[in-house]
């Protein structure tokens, strides 16, 4: 029996700077149940052999008491092989031992929650606590594999008597009661990144209409304030998309800046590496989406531009024949048309060029054929200036 006395689950490689290895928890309950099997068997069959070799008989008082002399004595042997594992695991769980974390669970985002896994709520299926639970219960359950020698014993093996025994169970306890608080301790730390919580929670699209519409999103007092001639207007400039988007990458920064592991107590490891890299991609988003609204309004608008300078052309350019009334007409409203234009056209430039050297600081290069277009729309409507 003094096989038995070595811990049932282990770091990986027996490391101490491992974490609990638990990939191979069926194979090694397997291997350490056949140890206790076989010596099961082994032992049922000496006591065979004594008492043919005693002359014994099975049924009498004598024979019983020799049952039970050696069925305390593998009660002794269980005791020890569970005391061992879960020593062994109260050792690796004392935060005063300065090992190496035990244990680790992962902090992930899935979108409306953050989650652990393994989760950390309480009465989860396979959490963090069942998985803790239900090695306890591998440990205690060597003890029902070995038939009761003194067979009339209520108990069909040992392990009732190991489930009674104060030392064993007081273990138990300890073991379960630092899981609890541990999962508490880890709801905690989630707890802490609630504040970004409007990051994954608020509709990106709803948020750009309103600030499109009034440079920020509305709020219950404004709304109820204009509830009869409606919030007046008011688009944002662009230094409110300067601010939008840098505030995007300040907050980027500040997750950058987060440390990825936190180890609670010295025995718990949370790698929160899962949710800080999706928390990161959905700032990016959020930032992307305003610097996305700038570059397709410098585009529209040189496209809008290069298609009326096209039309406008192709309409000046028409050779019209003394007493063409139509197409004299169709001229002068080309005219018009840039005339009606062209304060609205020549305040747009300015702006355009501001707007790309805005996207160059956050190296949102635009095609360099935009920055060549903007030039030579510029001098080619100047020149229709000239007309008037």
């Amino acid at each position: 029996m003094k096989t038995w006395v070595f811990p049932v689950f282990e770091r990986k490689d027996g490391r101490r700077e491992s974490l609990l290895y638990l990939d191979d928890r069926h194979e090694r309950l397997d291997k350490y149940y056949r140890i206790i099997t076989d010596s099961g068997h082994k032992i049922h069959l000496l006591i065979k052999e004594n008492l043919i070799l005693f002359g014994a008989d099975p049924v009498s008082d004598v024979w019983k008491a020799y049952l039970e002399h050696v069925d305390e004595t593998v009660l002794d042997g269980f005791f020890h092989a569970i005391e061992c594992s879960l020593k062994y695991l109260l050792e690796n769980m004392d935060s005063k031992a300065g090992l190496a974390p035990f244990f680790e669970v992962q902090l992930d985002l899935l979108i409306p929650d953050m989650v652990f896994r393994p989760s950390l709520d309480a009465g989860a299926s396979d959490g963090f606590y069942d998985i803790v639970e239900g090695l306890v219960n591998d440990v205690f359950r060597i003890s029902s594999l070995v038939p009761r020698l003194a067979d009339h014993s209520p108990f069909p093996h040992y392990q009732d008597d190991m489930e009674e025994m104060s030392d064993l169970a007081d273990m138990r306890h300890s073991i379960m009661e630092r899981i609890q608080k541990m999962m508490s301790v880890c709801c905690d730390y989630c707890s802490s990144f609630d504040h970004y919580s409007y990051l994954y929670m608020d509709d990106r699209k709803e948020f750009m209409r309103h600030f499109l519409l009034y440079s920020h999103v509305l709020t219950a007092e404004e709304i109820e304030a204009h509830a009869e001639d409606g919030v007046p207007e008011t688009p944002p400039t662009l230094q409110q998309f300067k601010e939008q988007i840098d505030s995007y990458e300040k907050i980027y920064e500040e997750i950058s800046q987060l440390e990825p592991i936190r180890i609670f107590d010295g025995w718990m490891k949370a790698d929160s590496r899962p949710f800080k890299v999706s928390l990161l991609g959905i700032i990016k988003k959020w930032s992307f989406m305003f610097k996305q609204h700038l570059i397709d309004h410098v585009i529209h608008s040189l496209t809008d531009l290069e298609k009326f300078i096209e039309i406008a052309e192709r309409g000046l350019s028409q050779d019209v024949e003394k007493g063409d009334y139509e197409g004299l007409v169709d001229i002068m409203g080309h005219l018009m048309a840039v005339k009606e234009r062209q304060t609205s056209t020549n305040e747009m430039f300015e702006p355009l060029k501001e707007t790309i050297e805005l996207l160059k600081i956050y190296e949102q290069e635009l095609p360099g054929e935009v920055n060549k277009q903007l030039e030579m729309q510029r001098v080619i409507f100047h020149y229709g200036e000239g007309l008037f």
